[in-house]
């Protein structure tokens, strides 16, 4: 056994990581069965007294994973494998956990790692920072499908999926000014949270209720921002759902401005590292898919079609002044037979109380479109909108 103790030399290694925009705390803290959030005590998953034993780097990746996702903030791992790049082979570890799932990275506030122990057998302690415990996830997951039950139809299709789940989200979440909430559990539980909860609550629903959507981390304004991308009919769609809700917060506002926006449109004020994320180069003009048809009333009782040229410009009048901001994509005006919206122009009048629809494309002679009104406009310092959605049907003859 001569030699045998040099062979068993010592390793002891410290590794200390913080999630982007997070406030260094001292993680030692996290070994007890508390933490506070939100300035709040809450109780925290911790099994750091249960260590588990990994043979391979798979069985690392496993045993990380499920402790990640029961949100434990301290437990131990026996490692008996190779050691020979030990650090390189728990970064990886992590950073495959967490970037294959949006919501748990942006979850975790920092974490911190070390190792010791001999050749070939260490022991890896772990504590980690999050922004909810596992109890606090719970709520999330039954609250989205109570909430998801009660919004989304069976019929309905992933455009009008999306806009339920967004609309809910902005009537019933307000922004957090006093930057403490970063979570969806906050902005179900108290109707508050920053960006980051926002989208970590979008990103929640929609994958719930079978639309694919990521979480995208970029800076905005000069500040770090998060927001949405969406997956429709295989095109990828930016949604920030924080700028669809802007402060001061007005009850039943539901703005449109970041509604499926493209690369080149988000990034006019938007900025984000686009190797990371999927482009999105595509124009979103599906915008009657928002929408159930039957929702809509027509406009000529007796079901007859509005003859007009190919150059007509509609003039729509309300007997209250109307909010600028509430008439993007409340009024648009699509081709019979497709789902695509034509594109046009609303000028807002001097006194607020007329919206002329212009177009710079003819309308094609023979064909029959759609003008849809949304009841979803809003009045100027009023609860006041329309009573119901309408639509009319019109043919261009010349």
């Amino acid at each position: 056994m001569k030699g045998y103790n040099q062979i068993l030399k010592k390793i002891y290694v410290v590794v200390l990581v913080l999630a982007l925009g997070a406030v260094s705390v001292p993680l030692t803290s996290l070994k007890s069965s508390a933490l506070e959030l939100n300035k709040k005590s809450v109780i925290a998953y911790s099994d750091s007294s249960d260590e588990k034993i990994a043979y391979s780097s798979q069985d690392l990746d496993n045993i990380l994973k499920f402790q990640l996702q029961q949100r434990r903030t301290s437990f131990t791992i026996n490692y008996k494998a190779d050691t020979t790049n030990l650090k390189n082979t728990i970064e990886t570890s992590l950073k495959g956990i967490l970037n294959a799932d949006d919501y748990l990275e942006a979850s975790t506030k920092s974490y911190e790692w070390k190792y010791e122990g001999y050749k070939n057998n260490v022991t890896i302690n772990f504590n980690f920072d999050f922004h909810t415990t596992r109890i606090q996830e719970d709520y999330v997951d039954a609250e989205v499908t109570a909430i998801l039950k009660d919004i989304i139809k069976v019929s309905m299709n992933d455009h009008q999926k999306e806009k339920a789940i967004h609309d809910y989200i902005v009537a019933n979440v307000a922004y957090d000014t006093t930057l403490e909430k970063y979570s969806a559990y906050e902005a179900l539980k108290n109707g508050l949270t920053v960006c980051s909860g926002y989208a970590q609550l979008v990103y929640k629903m929609l994958n719930e209720a079978g639309v694919e959507a990521r979480i995208v981390v970029g800076v905005a304004n000069g500040e770090s921002h998060a927001w949405n991308l969406v997956k429709l009919d295989n095109a990828w769609y930016h949604l920030d759902a924080t700028w669809n809700d802007p402060v001061p917060d007005v009850k039943g506002r539901i703005l449109y401005n970041y509604y499926n926006l493209d690369d080149k449109k988000i990034s006019e004020d938007h900025s984000f590292e686009k190797l990371n994320y999927p482009e999105a180069t595509k124009v979103y003009t599906n915008k009657a898919m928002m929408f159930d048809d039957k929702e809509f009333v027509q406009w000529n009782r007796d079901g007859s079609i509005t003859k007009v040229n190919g150059a007509k410009e509609w003039n729509i009048n309300f007997d209250k002044e109307v909010d600028e901001l509430s008439l993007r994509d409340k009024i648009f005006i699509c081709k019979q037979g497709t789902n695509f919206s034509f594109p046009i122009i609303l000028q807002l009048s001097e006194d607020r109380r007329s919206v002329k629809i212009k177009h710079n494309i003819p309308f094609e002679r023979g064909s029959n479109y759609t003008l849809y009104i949304s009841k979803d406009i809003k009045g100027i310092n009023t609860d006041a909108e329309l009573k119901t959605s309408v639509k009319m049907d019109f043919t261009i003859i010349k």
